[in-house]
């Protein structure tokens, strides 16, 4: 029965890429693995790049060998206040929608020893605690658009007529609810054997689809930092991961017209809820051959997450006819868990400090998105096969994607003022027809800062984007099928407050 269930999400999910049916499951790992971190308003303005600098508790998650360059004791906490945002091109109809957030993204706590004697190599070695959210996953689209072809009905009979039979318990989050609520039925009354038909025989709806998402991926880490003669900073961290996402997403259809016999209209949901924990593992050093230049190098070897996934979908139909209103709700079945390997991440970077001036730093992430891996091992029968499939997905579907990041920072006295950029290509596979939603990732940020000991203040806003492909539905060819192209950005507001000690 698992197995079955399972499938049926992976076809409830939703038929993404035109011209290939690719599972849900491998989007939901790759939304996973992202490295999006949000940390304090410095590193952000900076486009994150801090594989080679240090003395910030944002940047420990890029490079935990950065936490070696405070001199003292730093407390620290970042606010921020969020919009996301989406506009959507869906059947020639644009859309625009958003909401806000406020969140606490970032803390930290450093402790630095006193300096050691000159006579030995190691100078400091510091203990960080630091909190830093590494993805965000709120948002919200919406789709709007009159079909004059097809129907989500359509998708609903095409799973009924697939076999020589139509076993409801095969699909009890898609079809067995259109056959239960009268938008399809068989043209034998009690003959499961016998052809679906469809209430909407052809298009002619209004179609709408409100997707609403949220949660985050957390990185709680434990740091251990030692600077060795001034040259040369080393790092080590154990991080706990964490991460709660859930995502409803709303399709409606509605007989505007009022020229389809019997339907009226019909709202179908889905529901989401991921729940993933784990730990990580994080190793860096930055080299100063020269004291205007930083070289850094940080890895993170794969990490191993627990994801547990609900899912649930519900149905309703408005009529014209005897009954007028219908509803149906999948089963209740227990959460599906499962493991899952994150890929390693391999960072790079190099910066030039000018002492009193500022500095300009630039630095290249590295990941390989096709490593990714889902194991079942002690789960229920039948799982094996559903994990083997999903990786054959990610084989499919993904490649390797590069992260470059470009920040600078100019000083006048206690002031600071910094820009930065960021831009991950592509994590799919060349060749493949995405409608254009690659979703490549932008982002651009500005930021000012203020320093008087013990005290520091900085502020920073960034903008980031990303574009993305979303087909409500596929139909079988030769029927057409319509696709929405989304563009998605997120717009920040940080503050970030410090303190020595």
């Amino acid at each position: 029965m698992r197995i079955t269930i399972i499938l049926s999400f992976m076809v409830a999910g939703g038929l993404l890429f035109s011209g290939a049916v690719h599972a849900q499951y491998a989007l939901d790992m790759l939304q996973l693995s992202q490295f999006q971190p949000v940390g304090s308003a410095r590193f952000t303005a900076l486009g994150g790049s801090f594989a080679a600098l240090g003395a910030d508790w944002g940047g420990a998650t890029m490079n935990p060998a950065g936490l070696a360059g405070f001199h003292t004791s730093v407390l620290g906490l970042s606010a921020s206040l969020g919009s996301e945002g989406a506009r959507s091109e869906y059947l020639s109809n644009s859309v625009r929608s958003g909401r806000g957030d406020v969140r606490i993204p970032s803390l930290g706590i450093v402790v630095a020893e006193k300096p050691q004697e000159s006579g030995s190599g190691w100078r400091r070695v510091h203990f960080g605690f630091t909190l830093n959210q590494t993805a965000v996953y709120s948002g919200r689209w919406q789709l709007n658009g009159l079909n004059l072809k097809t129907s989500l009905v359509n998708y609903f009979q095409e799973e009924a007529n697939s076999g020589v039979a139509f076993v409801a318990a095969q699909y009890p989050f898609t079809a067995a609810l259109a056959a239960r609520t009268g938008l399809i039925y068989p043209q034998s009354p009690g003959d499961s054997t016998s052809y679906y038909f469809s209430i909407v025989s052809g298009g002619g709806v209004r179609q709408k689809e409100e997707a609403r998402s949220g949660g985050q991926m957390s990185d709680y880490q434990f740091t251990l930092a030692g600077n060795w003669q001034n040259r040369l900073h080393f790092g080590v961290s154990l991080s706990i991961l964490s991460a709660r996402f859930d995502r409803v997403t709303e399709f409606s259809e509605t007989d505007e017209a009022d020229t389809i016999l019997k339907f009226k209209s019909l709202r179908y949901i889905q529901s989401i809820y991921t729940v993933a924990d784990g730990f990580e593992l994080k190793l860096g050093a930055i080299f100063k051959p020269t004291e205007a230049l930083r070289l850094g190098f940080s890895y993170v070897p794969p990490s191993r997450l627990t994801v547990e996934e609900d899912f649930q979908t519900d149905l309703e139909a408005t009529l014209d006819s005897v009954p007028t209103y219908a509803y149906a709700s999948s089963p209740v079945f227990a959460p599906f868990e499962y493991k899952f390997r994150r890929p390693a991440r391999t960072s790079v970077g190099l910066a030039v400090v000018v002492r009193n001036k500022g500095l300009i730093t630039a630095g290249y992430d590295h990941m390989s998105f096709q490593r990714m891996r889902v194991r079942t091992e002690g789960l229920d029968a039948g799982t094996s096969e559903w994990a083997r499939g999903v990786n054959s997905d990610v084989n499919a579907l993904f490649s390797s994607t590069g992260t470059f990041r470009l920040g600078g920072e100019g000083l006048l006295g206690p002031y600071a003022f910094r820009v930065g950029m960021a831009y991950t290509t592509s994590p799919f596979l060349r060749e493949l027809n995405t409608g254009g939603g690659n979703r490549v990732q932008r982002e651009v940020s500005l930021g000012a800062g203020y320093r008087k000991d013990p005290y520091m203040v900085d502020l920073c806003v960034s903008n980031r984007s990303r574009d993305i492909y979303r087909e409500p539905y596929t139909l079988s060819p030769p029927s057409p099928n319509f696709g929405a192209s989304i563009r998605q950005y997120r717009t920040e507001l940080l503050l970030s407050l410090g303190m020595r000690f």
